[in-house]
């Protein structure tokens, strides 16, 4: 089901670019970063950059030129024809992907999720958030002291073709 995008070296370096300036900026803001994310600050370089990455591959994938921003925050991450996508990346496991939305998630929001097995990037699905927030026997906290996150499975991801 999931669409492969490979990014050419010159749009992973930008994007890596975007994500060193986010964990940057976070820094000099002095900003938590991530819901109780307690990694060490070189895992937060890696993990921006692969999320800017997924964004450039998402961007790549609806033919738009790739939304570069710095510390958007609860903001979506592209706007394509009105509709506001937040993209949701993980590096690739062999083992099916950790797939969540966040307590904070507002009803309205559309989650497109991304897999980085950079250069190539897969392009899992999507899915609106009220198909998952009203459901309390979901959430989860994976294991880890972080607040608990609404848990979805694969196979409810619809293709992104589908809102474009």
């Amino acid at each position: 089901m999931s669409e492969i995008i490979t990014l050419t070296n010159y749009q992973i370096s930008l994007a890596a670019q975007v994500g060193c300036m986010r964990v940057t900026e976070t820094l000099r803001m002095k900003k938590s970063w991530g819901f109780g994310y307690k990694e060490p600050v070189y895992y937060q370089f890696a993990k921006s950059i692969s999320g800017a990455c997924a964004e450039f591959a998402v961007a790549q994938y609806l033919k738009i030129p790739p939304q570069i921003h710095c510390n958007n925050f609860d903001r979506a991450d592209i706007v394509v024809n009105g509709t506001q996508i937040q993209v949701k990346s993980q590096l690739f496991r062999n083992d099916s992907p950790l797939l969540y939305i966040r307590q904070n998630a507002q009803p309205g929001e559309l989650f497109c999720f991304v897999t980085d097995k950079s250069p190539e990037f897969f392009i899992l699905g999507f899915i609106m958030a009220k198909d998952i927030i009203c459901d309390e026997k979901r959430l989860t906290n994976f294991g880890k002291q972080r607040p608990p996150v609404y848990q979805l499975s694969l196979d409810e991801l619809k293709p992104l073709n589908k809102i474009v």
